[in-house]
């Protein structure tokens, strides 16, 4: 794959990245990132990085996600709902919430949830195997006072994952 390929491919992921490597390299890896060895730091640069990707390329919708996943990191729900909304304005593959799940935390926090089941309802069309499709359901409908389905949602989340503890708490909760 060239860089390039590897960059688009990336950005559909916002960027993300993990570091396995033995505790006695931390100030080797440090160094190498920079600033971004800093959390909060590292976050604040995503945030600009998908600011400046939505200006330089406004039909991006992986840009405007990205901007979106960022400004949940800062629970600034209501900027990441207008962006979550232009992405999928713009279009993304069906695939998109089989992995993230900003647009539901986004939405569930500004009171859409509706939006919520709907797009929830959408993926689990999709893959009825992501447990954190039907957690989102779930509380999604509790707030819409249908406590039963959001009962039989966080249910099926611990079908698909046993250990899924959000959804036990979730359960324990609700019940």
């Amino acid at each position: 794959m060239s860089y390039k390929e590897i960059e688009e491919g990336w950005q559909q992921f916002n960027y993300l990245y993990v570091l396995v490597y033995p505790p006695a390299k931390q100030n080797v890896i440090a160094a190498v990132l920079g600033y971004d060895a800093d959390e909060a730091t590292n976050r604040k640069n995503a945030l600009s990085i998908a600011e400046r990707e939505t200006k330089a390329q406004p039909d991006n919708a992986f840009a405007w996600f990205n901007l979106g996943s960022n400004l949940n990191y800062f629970d600034r729900y209501a900027e990441a709902a207008k962006a979550f909304d232009k992405a999928r304005e713009i279009g993304l593959p069906k695939r998109m919430l089989f992995y993230q799940f900003g647009p539901y935390r986004a939405y569930f926090n500004v009171g859409r949830y509706k939006d919520v089941v709907d797009l929830t309802t959408f993926t689990i069309d999709y893959r009825p195997d992501v447990e954190e499709t039907y957690f989102w359901r779930g509380w999604a409908q509790y707030q819409l006072g249908k406590k039963s389905a959001a009962i039989a949602d966080f249910k099926s989340a611990l079908e698909v994952n046993p250990t899924f503890n959000d959804a036990k708490v979730a359960l324990g909760t609700v019940k």
